[in-house]
């Protein structure tokens, strides 16, 4: 089952987000070779994707992921509440392990 964490994300940052793939007894998981996608929509039923993170795996054989947002595409996200999730996918099987609400805070500094 997908577990649900939420999210902040401030117009105009570099937003990093590390999820950390364990099993029942909460040690790693090495997932190296597996393929990750996420993507920030404004509502799950909307075709248009307001953004797509990149995914680095450097650590995949330590179960670490990290997904990011650059800069330049958060500065263009609407303010407000979005959605988001992170499928893992092997051998053609897709499995969302993660789900949420991007909540998008306005820039002061800009």
């Amino acid at each position: 089952m997908a577990a649900r964490r939420d999210l902040e994300v401030y117009q105009g940052d570099t937003f990093t987000h590390e999820i950390r793939i364990v099993d029942a007894d909460g040690d790693p998981i090495n997932v190296t070779g597996r393929t990750f996608e996420s993507q920030v929509r404004r509502r799950t039923s909307y075709d248009t994707i307001e953004a797509t993170f990149s995914v680095d795996t450097s650590q995949a054989a330590t179960g670490v992921v990290v997904f990011t947002i650059d800069a330049a595409t958060c500065a263009d996200l609407e303010t407000g509440v979005h959605r988001y999730d992170v499928h893992q996918i092997v051998g053609g099987v897709v499995l969302t392990l993660v789900y949420g609400r991007v909540n998008i805070r306005g820039e002061v500094t800009r």
